[in-house]
Parts: structure tokens; C-alpha cells; sequence
């Protein structure tokens, strides 16, 4: 009796975990990653899709009007990696993630995004802010 109780909350755990991890999944799959190598190649189309309002709106004139973007970008993310440091699910539809974005001379640059999912279902990126350590 005793062990019966111990594995069915055992499962619920188990199904409760298995939900975080593939939510946490999905945003840093579907979204942060994608939206980084984006980012590196210049792909001002695709880095665009995975924006929401307010930043789409304060950048959106860069992206589609500034014709030299894409090749400042490609060069400004040459050699960088990402690193997903938290993801703080604070709901179905919100989400924070923190990344560290090191480049190669060294320097670290700590954002958090702010990610809403959409009507639609897909994550959007609404808010960036660069953390000072």
C-alpha cells in the first residue's frame, strides 16, 4: 500500500518534471537558439520572425530599412557562442531566459528576454535587457 502511494506520486512528479523540461525545451529550441544563429548569419527575415511588440516595434526600421544590418551582424556575432544560463517559465504563455553571449576576445555579454507565446502558439522575444554584472 504504502509503495503504491510512493510510485503514483513518483509518476506525478515524473509527469510534472517531464512538462518543465519540454516547455524549457521548446523555448530555448524553438526560439532562443534559432533567434541566435540567426543573429550570426545576418538573417534580419527570420531574426524579425521571432520578435515581438515592443521590440519589434523599436527595431523593425533597422531590420528591414538599414541595408548594411545584416553584414554588421555577421560580423558583430562572428565566433560568439550562447549559453542559456535560466529559463524561468512564469506561466503557459510567459517566459524568461537569461543567456550569456561570449565572444571571442573575451567579453561576456548577459541578456534576459522576456518571451511571450503568441495566439498561435510560438514564443516571441518582447523584451531584451543587458544585465551589467
Amino acid at each position: 500500500m504504502i509503495l503504491t502511494r510512493y510510485l503514483q506520486k513518483l509518476a506525478i512528479l515524473i509527469v510534472i518534471a517531464s512538462s518543465y523540461v519540454s516547455a524549457n525545451s521548446e523555448i530555448v529550441g524553438g526560439t532562443v537558439t534559432p533567434f541566435f544563429d540567426a543573429l550570426m548569419r545576418g538573417d534580419v527575415v527570420t531574426v524579425e520572425n521571432f520578435l515581438g511588440d515592443p521590440l519589434l516595434n523599436d527595431v523593425k526600421v533597422l531590420l528591414r530599412d538599414n541595408k548594411g544590418y545584416p553584414d554588421y551582424l555577421r560580423v558583430h556575432y562572428s565566433g560568439t557562442s550562447v549559453v542559456v544560463t535560466r529559463i524561468e517559465s512564469n506561466s503557459d504563455t510567459t517566459a524568461t531566459v537569461s543567456v550569456d553571449v561570449n565572444f571571442p576576445a573575451g567579453h561576456v555579454e548577459s541578456l534576459q528576454l522576456d518571451l511571450i507565446r503568441n495566439s498561435e502558439g510560438y514564443w516571441k522575444i518582447h523584451q531584451q535587457i543587458t544585465i551589467q554584472k
